[in-house]
């Protein structure tokens, strides 16, 4: 990709002394010399130069995919040191995994990266889906100020495939279900008050162990015990990352 050097090349990329090495729709790979001014205390390239770098790197990236007259901000970014660089040059490549035409916040608080991200992906005019969550929650809070700014609720895949005009998926046809025996009943009784006092914890949200022990008061291998009798008799299910969840009448 052929570009203005005034369009790839701004003045901290020159200061810093970069080089771009080449520059492709949605790639980029940008090269830093380690010079003398560039070392910390150690003699190593300094970390504030490497993540510069990464940063500048990123930067064209983005801009080669949604053109140089449009901003981008680096909202997190992480940097796992292998090993140090002492010496030659570091070359970083930048790529774009996906345009993010469209965005989608399952969880948010009111000051994290997904709320920031999904805020200026409102501004640029693009769609934005925000999944509600309980009101007593930190990490839904997020989502409901997105839905109240104009994001589109989801509830279901549906929701989403909808405003996409795609159709979903015709539902398998479910197997008609032989009616309870009577020992089947009684091998499901009433629960006592110590379950009844658990699933009412989980309120209309998932939990994990440690959540419904601060919930409840008891104990964790109490907890633990009853969570499996009832995921036995289909009263939760759990979910990745030891999480569970009330099943719904009828699922």
């Amino acid at each position: 990709m052929e570009m203005p050097a005034g369009l790839v090349e701004s003045a901290f990329f020159k200061l810093l002394g970069c080089r771009l090495h080449s520059l492709e729709t949605g790639v980029a790979q940008v090269a830093l010399a380690l010079e003398p001014e560039l070392r910390n205390r150690g003699g190593k390239l300094h970390g504030g130069a490497l993540f510069s770098l990464v940063d500048i790197a990123m930067g064209l990236a983005c801009s080669s995919t949604h053109g140089f007259d449009q901003q981008s901000a680096t909202i997190e970014c992480k940097i796992n040191y292998i090993r140090a660089v002492s010496e030659g040059e570091v070359l970083c490549t930048a790529r774009v995994i996906h345009p993010g035409r469209r965005t989608l916040v399952v969880e948010a608080a009111r000051a994290s990266g997904s709320l920031i991200t999904a805020q200026h992906a409102l501004e640029q005019g693009r769609e934005v889906f925000a999944i509600p969550g309980s009101i007593h929650s930190p990490l839904s809070r997020g989502c409901h100020r997105l839905i109240r700014d104009g994001a589109k609720l989801v509830e279901t895949a549906d929701d989403v495939l909808s405003e996409l005009a795609i159709p979903p998926a015709p539902a398998p046809a479910a197997a008609a279900e032989p009616e309870a025996t009577d020992a089947q009943r009684d091998f499901c009784p009433r629960l006592d008050k110590d379950y009844e006092i658990l699933l009412d914890a989980f309120g209309f949200e998932s939990a994990s162990v440690d959540t419904l022990v601060a919930r409840t008061g008891l104990k964790a291998d109490v907890v633990a015990s009853m969570l499996l009798i009832l995921e036995l008799e289909g009263r939760i299910e759990q979910q990745p990352g030891g999480i569970f969840c009330r099943r719904l009448a009828g699922k």
